[in-house]
């Protein structure tokens, strides 16, 4: 029994012809990745890292090498699969053309049988709408149309009927129209004499309501400020008590320049503070 070889085996196969395995990879990483070079002056260290860079190269350069061989033999390989594909291709185009003029002989055929039955059906849905408002005409006419042909003819038969129609409806439908339009005005004009009603009650319960919390705001802001003065007054008293404090201090005479200009500066300072203190008391 031959081996058939399937083409990912036959890629694995060619792959492995790079003979570099993930192993000695992972093995060189492990070597050479954590080697260092301190500086200049370590001449071993460079060496290492020469050494190790040289044969790092050689696999990569080896690599490289075999991807070019491998490389030149499959466009070979493709350009032979696109000739032979070609060769086999049109060996089979005779054939599948010869199979394709009978089946479209017959396909042609059935289109025809098609296109005749839907006639017929095209044909019988005419009659039957043209019979539908006592129209007749014949089929070979009736056939010749296309469809907005057909409509067109319809429809202008159809326009004398359909006008009678409507304007019978029309008339109906006006006297229908008039008890309505003057059913809804008596409706309009009750629901407006109705919400005028309404909205006089809203808006004199919404200004009662309105006088209400302004009364309420003015009591609670006015309650507010006597709570408030209340709880200012000992303050206020106190720093009065101070300022007349201020008032009643007595202040010496002094017996040289200095000292007055001393006690004049002092006594500036006592009425400026006495003024601060007032005013912000008011504020209280």
């Amino acid at each position: 029994m031959t081996n058939v070889i399937t083409g990912n085996e036959f890629i694995t196969e060619e792959l492995k012809k790079y003979d570099l395995a993930d192993a000695t990879i992972e093995q060189l990483a492990k070597d050479y990745l954590g080697l260092t070079i301190s500086g200049v002056e370590d001449k071993e260290g460079y060496e290492k890292v020469k050494e190790a860079w040289l044969k790092t190269r050689g696999y990569r350069t080896s690599v490289e090498k075999k991807r070019t061989e491998l490389k030149a033999n499959a466009l070979e390989y493709g350009r032979k699969v696109d000739g032979e594909a070609k060769r086999i291709t049109l060996l089979l185009a005779p054939i599948e053309d010869n199979l394709v003029k009978k089946k479209e002989a017959i396909d042609n055929e059935a289109e025809r049988i098609k296109k005749e039955e839907a006639a017929k059906k095209q044909l019988s849905n005419r009659i039957e709408k043209l019979a539908s408002i006592g129209l007749t005409a014949p089929g070979e006419e009736l056939l010749a149309m296309d469809d907005v042909e057909f409509f067109t003819y319809f429809n202008e038969k159809y326009d004398a009927h359909l006008e009678e129609k409507r304007q019978k409806l029309e008339k109906e439908q006006n006297k229908v129209d008039e008890e309505k339009v003057k059913a809804k005005r008596a409706e309009e004009i009750r629901k407006a004499e109705e919400g005028a009603a309404e909205q006089a009650i809203k808006d004199e319960r919404e200004k009662q309501e309105l006088e209400r919390q302004n009364n309420e705001k003015l009591k609670r802001e006015a309650e507010e400020e006597r709570l408030r003065e209340a709880a200012a007054a000992p303050e206020k008293e106190k720093l009065a008590a101070f300022v007349k404090a201020l008032d009643d201090l007595h202040c010496p005479d002094m017996d040289t320049q200095k000292g007055t200009d001393i006690m004049s500066d002092a006594l500036t300072l006592i009425a400026k503070v006495k003024i601060y203190v007032t005013t912000k008391a008011d504020k209280l």
